[in-house]
């Protein structure tokens, strides 16, 4: 299993701004008041460990240059775990809940303020060869967070998709999978909870990811696109 750099999983405590148990609550009340509640569950927040997403993405060999998206991606703490942890060039997240959203937008704020500035001081003191490095500390990607219905998010020049998936019921994950289809070939799409069935989709493995309020794991489905 990878381990993140000592200062990733710092930073990621640093920027972090709410639990998984608060933001659960958030989003219950934002979903109960605006009806969406009673038609669905997708509402419902689920976020794995720092170290367990580091793991997952790991296993997709994210390369320099490559596009992360995270498809209800909540607080956005799976979009900085792919920051902190990953060579990617852009994380993006797309989120429904404008209140996840927001608290997403603090803990942008805090990386691009407090976490890039530390970054500029190690490249500083590294020298020109070491911080050209592909990997953390080194390189900091861009970080996108998006507040609007994931199944409008394009999927036009995505590398990896990720998306905590448990609750999603057969409307929208069918709907998310034909979204999916759009990815170029050599895509990686990493499914918590739920499998694809899609010749145009290869499963090239499975992982146990640990959850944040929880001992119990959950199965993460890593596919590779086909065509």
């Amino acid at each position: 299993m990878a381990t993140p750099h000592p200062l990733s999983r710092s930073a990621f405590a640093s920027i972090r701004r709410v639990s998984r148990d608060q933001a659960l609550d958030m989003a219950e009340r934002e979903a109960t008041a605006t009806g969406w509640a009673k038609k669905s569950d997708a509402w419902f927040y689920g976020e794995v460990g720092f170290d367990a997403m580091a793991h997952a993405l790991s296993r997709v060999k994210p390369k320099r240059k490559e596009t992360f998206l995270d498809l209800g991606s909540g607080t956005g703490n799976a979009v900085m775990a792919a920051a902190l942890t990953q060579p990617f060039e852009v994380c993006r997240g797309v989120e429904r809940l404008s209140s996840l959203h927001e608290i997403a937008l603090q803990s942008l704020a805090s990386y691009e303020s407090d976490t890039k500035r530390v970054i500029r001081s190690l490249q500083a003191e590294a020298g020109e060869d070491v911080a050209s490095a592909e990997t953390w500390p080194f390189h900091v990607p861009k970080v996108e967070l998006v507040h609007g219905d994931l199944l409008r998010e394009s999927m036009e020049g995505v590398d990896v998709v990720y998306s905590f998936a448990t609750c999603f019921g057969r409307e929208l994950f069918n709907a998310m999978a034909w979204q999916l289809e759009a990815l170029r070939p050599g895509a990686r799409v990493l499914l918590v909870s739920k499998s694809l069935v899609s010749p145009s989709f290869e499963l090239v493995g499975c992982v146990g990811l640990q959850q944040t309020h929880t001992e119990a794991a959950v199965d993460c489905y890593i596919y590779h696109k086909r065509y």
